[in-house]
């Protein structure tokens, strides 16, 4: 009998399995939903170590999850089903449910390819079934996948297979072997020697604890090299100079050197190595395949060779493929992470609210554009002035704003941190400096995006009667208002959040600022009279 606590989540699949009930009868519908709900209490019990959720919080999340709630509205409107678990949780908890399915269905797939391959033992199956990641399930299963142009794979149609299980296990002289063997595609004893050398490759390589004990061993000192990859690149490379001839310690390389090394190989200007620690690898090799090195023979000495090309030829490049994967993985989980955090600091930066805004957008050096809001985000005015481009073009520009700021009564001045508004800037702390009565606040105002936005069709669609080079000055002022709602209405990758934001998976980034962008909207909260249609997409 289970007991009350360990039925947490068999509630789960009642509501699914109906139609199985009145398909199979009682007993077999009971006997599904037990194999069923024995593979989900797996999955509750995983996540709530995990997590440090209780079982019964995990068991109500996921049932909302597969009724298609999203998070913000399990938060706000489900707290009593999970209860109280937070937003941050709640994201924790669908991502990682994610990647356990994702995972679940790839282990289902390796396990019946193994089968229908009758490559499935007791004992792969349970190493299989106890991969804890979608890597560590790849590299078991890697070794069985079957590969009809692989060496080993022609060598076995080809007749080599039971020449190479006599070289492993018995005494004879390979050459001797070989040299009776007839096969046109293997017209020469070279040819069947590597033909044989890749068949003893592929059963060595299905020794997933060696592949493990190589790893770990050869992560601690694995050392990434970077060289120029030729000479002619020497000149247009030269943001890589620092990287023409470097080396760092895997384990210890910041993620920021290591996408800008990634982007020189991309670039096409170095060339990436990771240096591995070959003695160890053949120590740790010849201690699990043991050669008689006192009395060596024609079979100790095919053996040894096979031992040594194994390393060089399949295993180092294996596990620097591997290695620099996992590192280049691992840097941008954390690159994304930043960056989704900088994206939620960005949105949330505390509104000025209802006040009329001055917003100044330099579309170039000279030419400027002004717009003013009210405090409803209105445009009620809006100007050109050209400050640079003559002696009386200052004054003139300084007038302007002084105008604007004493007839609509202005409170604030959002200026876009942009190359261009940097002189302009300057010049209105200048003047700022000199008209302290007015009462003013000059407010820098992040301003990515902000071309994007007015040649958007949102932006045709809420200032359509304006043209648009004078969009830009009004969405900075909005973007001082009401930072939150101006923000969404672009795509978060344009908003220059961070470093290196172009080389991490751009999949994986969108998903993550999508659901800060999600979060952050439904824990403000929206008017819907107000509210722009970019806006409630996201409620």
């Amino acid at each position: 009998m289970y007991s009350s606590s360990s039925l947490n989540g068999l509630h789960l699949l009642l509501p699914h399995h109906v139609a199985t009930l009145t398909l199979y009868g009682v007993t077999t519908f009971f006997l599904l939903l037990l194999l069923e709900y024995r593979g989900m209490s797996d999955l509750i019990h995983q996540l709530s170590t995990e997590l440090a959720i209780h079982p019964d919080q995990v068991a109500a999340t996921i049932r909302l999850f597969d009724e298609n709630a999203t998070v913000p509205f399990i938060a706000r409107y489900r707290k009593s089903l999970t209860q109280g678990l937070e937003t941050k949780q709640l994201r924790q908890l669908h991502t990682r449910l994610s990647d356990l399915r994702e995972l679940e269905n790839r282990r289902d797939k390796a396990l019946n390819a193994l089968r229908q391959q009758n490559q499935l033992t007791e004992w792969l199956d349970q190493r299989i079934r106890s991969a804890s990641s979608k890597a560590e399930l790849e590299e078991i299963y890697a070794p069985y996948r079957l590969k009809r142009t692989s060496q080993s794979f022609k060598a076995i149609e080809a007749g080599l297979y039971d020449i190479a299980q006599t070289i492993l296990n018995e005494p004879v002289d390979p050459n001797v072997l070989l040299q009776r063997f007839d096969h046109p595609d293997y017209p020469d004893l070279e040819s069947r020697i590597n033909g044989v050398q890749h068949i003893i490759w592929q059963q060595w390589s299905q020794n997933i604890d060696l592949t493990i004990q190589l790893k770990h061993q050869l992560t601690k000192t694995a050392i990434l090299q970077s060289q120029l990859i030729t000479e002619d690149k020497r000149e247009v490379g030269q943001k890589y100079q620092a990287y023409f001839n470097h080396e760092e310690n895997l384990a210890k390389i910041p993620s920021y050197r290591l996408f800008a090394l990634l982007r020189g190989r991309q670039d096409n200007v170095l060339v990436l190595k990771l240096k591995l620690d070959d003695r160890c690898a053949l120590r740790i090799l010849e201690r699990e395949y043991p050669l008689d090195t006192l009395q060596p023979d024609p079979r100790q000495e095919f053996l040894r060779q096979t031992l040594h090309l194994y390393w060089k030829n399949e295993v180092y490049p294996r596990l620097e493929h591997t290695l620099l994967t996992e590192k280049r993985r691992e840097a941008e989980s954390q690159a994304i992470a930043t960056l989704a955090e900088n994206l939620r600091h960005l949105l949330m930066t505390p509104p000025v609210g209802s006040h009329s805004i001055l917003g100044i957008d330099a579309t170039t050096r000279d030419t400027v554009k002004l717009a003013v809001i009210d405090s409803a985000g209105d445009v009620i005015a809006y100007d050109t002035v050209y400050p640079l481009t003559s002696s009386d073009g200052k004054p003139s520009a300084l007038d302007t704003v002084q105008r604007l700021c004493q007839i609509y009564q202005i409170h604030f001045i959002a200026i876009s941190n942009g190359t261009a508004s940097h002189a302009i800037d300057q010049l209105i702390t200048i003047w700022l400096n000199h008209h302290k009565a007015l009462n003013l606040t000059k407010v820098t105002v992040h301003g990515a995006g902000i071309t994007t936005y007015s040649t958007s069709e949102l932006a045709s669609i809420e200032l359509e009667d304006l043209d648009v080079s004078l969009r830009g000055a009004v969405s900075i002022a909005r973007r001082l208002q009401n930072p939150l709602a101006e923000f969404v209405k672009v795509d978060p990758k344009i908003l220059s959040l961070g470093q290196y934001q172009n080389d991490v998976n751009q999949d994986r980034l969108t998903q993550a600022l999508q659901a800060v962008i999600e979060d952050c909207v439904n824990a403000v909260g929206a008017d819907i009279n107000t509210a722009s249609s970019a806006y409630l997409s996201y409620i």
